[in-house]
């Protein structure tokens, strides 16, 4: 296992914490950069060995699919993982990573899951997305949720900012400037250009 940075290992804990206190979906938000997927593919590891259920990972896009899959087998060497993408549907491994475009066509496919770790969870009050969460829990009503995002809140046309209502709980946050300060990401550096 690839060692974890304190606030990574801290983001793990209050998950757990979380879910031993009853909150069944929750979110954890980190800024770019700060190792979302190395932080989920813990979660799950860590999950299946306490409870060897399937686990569903949810991605936006294609690209994003590749690169959680390459992470994930990095942090947990040895676990099968099956994709969900474009033609492609491996549903007899332990681990699914998911494109949410490819998975909502095929849900009557779906097994029933464990764990579902949703990237990029800003997007879940979407209805393709929501449409996935339902399919899921009519499956299995009690499974645990845990949601990855840089930006917990969405904001509405009048600008307000909103809880996302798909992870009711905010079990961890940690801001940009939080991690530079610490030492964890690379100061901002910005530059400008001035034409006549």
């Amino acid at each position: 296992m690839i060692p974890l940075f304190p606030f990574q290992q801290e983001a793990v804990d209050a998950v757990f914490r979380d879910w031993a206190a009853g909150h069944q979906a929750v979110v954890v938000s980190l800024p770019t950069g700060a190792g979302k997927t190395l932080v989920a593919a813990t979660i799950a590891q860590r999950a299946y060995h306490e409870r060897p259920e399937p686990i569903l990972v949810l991605v936006p896009s294609d690209e994003i699919l590749r690169q959680t899959v390459d992470e994930i087998a990095v942090v947990w060497e040895g676990i099968a993982i099956g994709i969900i993408q474009q033609q492609i549907r491996q549903w007899r491994c332990p681990l699914l990573v998911a494109s949410v475009a490819t998975l909502v066509r095929h849900l009557d496919e779906l097994p029933p899951m464990g764990l579902v770790i949703t990237d990029e969870a800003h997007h879940a009050d979407a209805p393709m997305w929501q449409a996935i969460y339902r399919a899921i829990a009519r499956r299995a009503p009690h499974v645990r949720h845990v949601g990855l995002t840089a930006t917990p809140f969405r904001t509405d046309r009048g600008g307000d900012a909103h809880a996302l209502a798909m992870f009711p709980t905010l079990s961890y946050a940690r801001s940009m400037f939080d991690l530079i300060a610490e030492g964890f990401l690379a100061p901002l550096c910005g530059m400008g250009i001035h034409s006549a």
